[in-house]
C-alpha cells in the first residue's frame, strides 16, 4: 500500500495506517530526511509507546515500552543478507509485537 503524508496529516496518515495494517509488521521506504521517523513517533503515540522514540540509523534496532508489548524500530538499510540471522530478527518477528 502506498500512502503520502505531509506534517498538516500526519495525524490522519497514522490513524489510516493502524485502521488499515492486517499486522503488526509495517515497512517505511524512503530517502534520507523524508519523513519515516517522523511519521514512526506518530505511530508510536498513537499506539501507546511510552518512550521517547528516535530514529534507529545507527543502533539499528529501537526497543519501546508500550502499554501493551514492546514495539520494535528498525533501519535496516546498511544490514547485509547475511548479518540477518546475528540480528535476531526472526525472533523479533515471531514475538507478536509491533515492527
Amino acid at each position: 500500500m502506498e500512502f503520502e503524508y505531509n506534517l498538516d496529516n500526519l495525524k490522519k496518515a497514522s490513524e489510516f495506517i493502524l485502521k488499515n495494517s492486517k499486522n503488526n509488521l509495517l515497512l517505511f521506504s524512503g530517502v534520507i530526511g523524508a519523513g519515516k521517523t517522523t511519521l514512526i513517533k506518530q505511530l508510536c503515540k498513537d499506539i501507546g509507546v511510552l518512550d521517547v522514540v528516535n530514529s534507529p540509523t545507527y543502533s539499528i534496532i529501537n526497543v519501546y515500552k508500550s502499554k501493551e508489548k514492546p514495539v520494535f524500530h528498525m533501519d535496516l538499510f546498511r544490514v547485509k543478507k547475511d548479518e540477518i540471522d546475528d540480528l535476531g530478527l526472526l525472533e523479533y518477528l515471531e514475538s507478536g509485537s509491533k515492527i
